[in-house]
């Protein structure tokens, strides 16, 4: 077993181990996106059946952790969509929820992690 301190490092290394058993890189950028989609589909599924729950509708039932699985995979998705096209997700994050506060005239900031080619300088 391998410890990875982000889940980003740990993303990147699962991705080329899983191409070393097989799975070549002519897998196209639209699969990753259909994945995430599918996977945002999965997530509204699980919510709908927790509203069911809570407004006593019949049929079948999630719980919370279903939901935490549910989210986890939409974002383990979602990373691996954004690194196949180079774009670091936490960074990107950050500068958008700069932007919007900027826009809107908030005084909420956040750190702006470094690009990985920043570091390098």
């Amino acid at each position: 077993m391998t410890n990875y301190v982000t889940l980003d490092d740990a993303l990147a290394a699962r991705q080329i181990a899983w191409r070393a058993e097989g799975d070549g890189d002519d897998i196209p950028n639209e699969f990753y996106a259909i994945e995430f989609v599918g996977e945002i589909g999965e997530l509204f599924n699980v919510m709908k059946k927790l509203m069911r729950e809570f407004y006593g509708v019949r049929g079948s039932r999630a719980t919370r952790e279903d939901l935490e699985d549910e989210f986890g995979d939409a974002l383990i998705c979602l990373k691996n969509l954004a690194a196949r096209y180079h774009v670091d997700l936490n960074r990107a994050a950050c500068k958008k929820f700069n932007a919007t506060s900027i826009k809107y005239g908030f005084p909420h900031r956040v750190m702006v992690p470094r690009g990985k080619d920043e570091h390098q300088r």
